[in-house]
């Protein structure tokens, strides 16, 4: 019994080692195709990146006309490369990329015919590639100016604003309309005159009014709701004229939104310095739904030239006129604590007596009483007092 027990722990000892050694030749095996098909593939790309450095490598040439500088940026579809006109002494763009869309991109800038986007000079093609030769822009894009310089004035964000605008009118006005779809700081070029560009017309479409299905692009916090979606078929001018909001919004606040949390406060709240004008295109330009929106950017410019007593959305409302900032009656607590005590006296008595000790009453009663005690606590606040309503609202 001890030799037959013994001789099959032995059998079954040599037939795991076997086994073992069997498993691990395979995973060998295995293990070094893998080694091998992971190089195979790492070495074509390295010698597909080092082939494109030599091509277009400092020094070399396109089209025996353009002299490469160096290389600006890279994106997920296209590099972009500084270069030099030999013909005319000047600095000039090259784009390339192995899409179709730079091809789009080129027709559009052929058709297009205004100061703000940038012209088109050449373009070339070889059996992988498309290079797109455009003008330079000497600038900085809004959003190298807030971050060097930080948000802009009402002033230099009107001037700008309707420079944009009047963009957005060329491209809409086209038929069929041409929607930008990619409105967003990096997008927009400050040159040192105040001159505003547009650059990459790259997610540009036509929007077809037979209601087609066109193609959604964008980036997430400037691009409209609807193209978050995903739904070609709601995408129209109005979704660039939530965008044009959007950039507006980050000008005066100096807060990008392409970032988390990708939303926007209440501008009034950050800039509650804006005029109501501004307010009011800001708000509105950036309702979620489209229905509430401005119905084209022609309207948004008619109301910016022209209007100076809209009120934004976020306003007190009052069945009397509207008591307007600028000729509120407003008081520094530091400086005339006294009177302000008495005059807050005052309208509590009338208030008190008007409201009969109604639960109206009561309501008003606390809230003179809770700015009251602001003034007191808070000697520099500044406080608006709307008389009409015998409410105190605190800046």
């Amino acid at each position: 019994i001890k030799d037959t027990m013994r001789n099959r722990k032995q059998t079954y000892v040599e037939e795991n080692r076997a086994g073992n050694q069997l498993h691990s030749g395979e995973n060998r095996s295995e293990n070094k195709l893998y080694t091998e098909d992971d190089w195979s593939e790492n070495k074509l790309s390295f010698e597909e990146n080092q082939a494109e450095n030599r091509l277009y490598a400092k020094g070399n040439r396109i089209g025996n006309r353009f002299v490469i500088h160096g290389q600006l940026a890279k994106g997920g579809m296209s590099r972009i490369y500084l270069a030099g006109d030999l013909h005319l002494g000047r600095n000039v763009i090259v784009k390339i990329s192995s899409e179709q869309e730079l091809l789009q991109e080129a027709e559009l800038l052929g058709e297009i015919k205004h100061p703000a986007f940038p012209s088109i000079l050449d373009l070339y093609r070889n059996e992988k590639e498309i290079m797109l030769v455009m003008e330079y822009i000497d600038g900085l894009t809004l959003r190298e100016y807030i971050e060097q310089k930080g948000p802009f004035s009402e002033q230099q964000t009107m001037q700008i604003g309707l420079q944009i605008l009047d963009a957005l009118i060329y491209l809409h006005d086209r038929r069929p309309a041409l929607v930008y779809q990619d409105l967003k700081p990096e997008n927009i070029m400050l040159q040192g005159d105040g001159t505003v560009r547009l650059i990459d017309l790259g997610a540009a479409v036509q929007h077809l009014y037979d209601g087609s299905r066109i193609v959604s692009m964008g980036t997430k916090g400037y691009a409209a709701p609807e193209q978050e979606k995903g739904n070609g078929n709601e995408i129209d001018t109005q979704s660039d004229i939530y965008a044009l909001g959007a950039v507006l919004y980050s000008m005066v606040t100096g807060i990008f939104l392409n970032k988390p949390p990708y939303t926007m406060d209440p501008v009034e709240q950050v800039c509650p310095e804006l005029s109501d004008k501004l307010l009011y295109i800001i708000e509105r330009s950036t309702e979620k739904e489209k229905g509430k929106r401005f119905g084209s950017a022609r309207e948004i410019e008619q109301i910016w030239k022209k209007s100076d007593n809209v009120k934004g959305k976020n306003r007190r409302k009052t069945s009397l006129p509207y008591l307007r900032r600028e000729t509120s009656l407003f008081l520094t607590a530091k400086k005339h604590s006294g009177l302000w005590m008495c005059f807050l006296g005052v309208i509590l008595g009338a208030t008190l007596l008007s409201c009969k000790i109604s639960m109206q009453g009561q309501c008003c009663v606390a809230g003179v009483t809770s700015a009251a005690r602001s003034i007191v606590h808070q000697t520099k606040e500044v406080v608006y007092l709307d008389i009409c309503e015998s409410r105190c609202y605190l800046k």
